[in-house]
């Protein structure tokens, strides 16, 4: 190999091939690793649906198919001759087996509505949201206020209730 590359060079070729390597294995953003946050990634922009609808939207579209489907199977004859003409092009040709991609989003749903992509069960009035059976989250508004230009009283009555919203906890 040295007649024909030299050291240098050779070294430059080993440090830029081994920064992808050093780089996966390193990366972590949000807590999430470089496979997590790539799966994330590929899930929102090339998997799942671009735009999401309302869930009755959804179900609208899903029964408008089903008649489309239903049309299809009245005409045998159609459906026939279409079978026919695959089965003579797809004798030739091997099937595809799916790649890596396919293997690793394969358990992972398309979620087609705003209901599907949001994770929780349902969102109480007094803010508590049910996440799954044993989590909740619960959700609070703050107003925008400025401390020092308030009065005194203000500033007290402030004061109270935050010293009350820590002591809540």
């Amino acid at each position: 190999m040295r007649k024909f590359v030299p050291n240098d060079i050779a070294v430059i070729f080993l440090i830029v091939s081994t920064l992808p390597i050093f780089f996966i294995t390193l990366f972590e953003k949000d807590g999430l690793t470089f496979e997590k946050y790539f799966k994330h990634i590929y899930l929102h922009k090339f998997y799942q649906p671009k735009k999401r609808v309302r869930k009755e939207v959804y179900l609208e579209q899903e029964k408008r198919k089903k008649f489309s489907k239903i049309k299809l199977m009245q005409n045998e004859k159609a459906l026939r001759s279409q079978k026919r003409d695959l089965k003579k092009s797809n004798c030739k040709s091997k099937k595809d087996k799916g790649g890596i991609l396919d293997l690793i989003f394969k358990k992972e749903p398309k979620r087609y509505t705003v209901e599907d992509t949001i994770p929780y069960l349902r969102l109480l009035k007094s803010g508590i949201c049910q996440l799954d059976e044993k989590h909740f989250s619960k959700s609070i508004a703050f107003q925008d206020i400025n401390y020092q230009l308030a009065l005194d009283e203000d500033r007290d009555l402030i004061f109270n209730q935050f010293a009350n919203f820590l002591n809540s906890f």
